[in-house]
């Protein structure tokens, strides 16, 4: 009897402790609950402040324009703002400042460049006159640009060739369904072939003919209909 009496004790006290240990477990989980709550709320709250800045940011953006052009830190060298005297420096030296014209008018969609535009952006504005020509003479002599006018102070820089241009355009008119093309809704389609200059645009509608992407309606007019491939 006595050894019943003993074991409903512990048994009584066991159980006792599991409810203690329970409530404490419990409060413990409502407790890291609790905290995970207020760390997701925090959470939530960065991200809609990230969100509203990354708006706030894009308005300005658009309100001030599209980001500078970021020149590569070899710009700022004093040996690079001149032609080299050494004659082994100087293809090198034509090379950087060739690929920096062609990487500058891309980004802001120059295809007609005087030297006066040159020598009133940067990073160009450092250099002298004369090398600003020998710069674009060596595009002219790669084929990468060309020379409008006997005084040879304006340029056509090709950053992308004709037959990438042909491809762009009918990838527009394709994507938009347009049926039929010609120069003035090529230059009304907002978009960097739309500045091409008049005889290109002219070239860009004769290759895609000859690329069977379009047909003439009425070449007098520059009028062709889009072949959908």
């Amino acid at each position: 009897m006595e050894k019943e009496k003993e074991k409903a004790k512990v048994k009584k006290e066991n159980h006792a402790a599991d409810t203690e240990k329970e409530g404490i477990d419990v409060e413990s989980e409502l407790r890291r609950l609790e905290q995970e709550v207020k760390t997701e709320s925090r959470g939530r709250e960065t991200k809609a402040s990230t969100r509203q800045q990354q708006t706030l940011s894009s308005d300005k953006t658009q309100l001030l324009g599209k980001a500078a052009f970021e020149c590569p830190d070899w710009v700022s060298l004093p040996w690079m703002k001149s032609k080299p005297a050494r004659a082994e420096d100087v293809d090198s030296w034509l090379r950087d400042w060739c690929d920096l014209v062609l990487k500058w008018c891309q980004f802001d969609v120059h295809h007609v460049v005087g030297l006066k535009d040159f020598k009133a952006s940067k990073p160009f504005e450092v250099l002298p006159e004369m090398e600003l020509r020998e710069i674009l003479q060596h595009l002219v002599d790669r084929g990468l640009a060309k020379w409008i006018g006997k005084d040879k102070t304006v340029a056509r820089i090709m950053w992308r060739s004709l037959e990438e241009w042909a491809n762009d355009v009918y990838q527009w008119a394709y994507n938009n369904g347009v049926e039929m093309l010609d120069r003035f809704a090529i230059q009304n389609a907002n978009k960097d072939f739309s500045s091409l200059p008049k005889p290109d645009i002219e070239s860009v509608l004769e290759m895609m003919v000859k690329k069977k992407m379009l047909k003439w309606i009425d070449k007098k007019r520059e009028q062709a209909k889009l072949i959908y491939q």
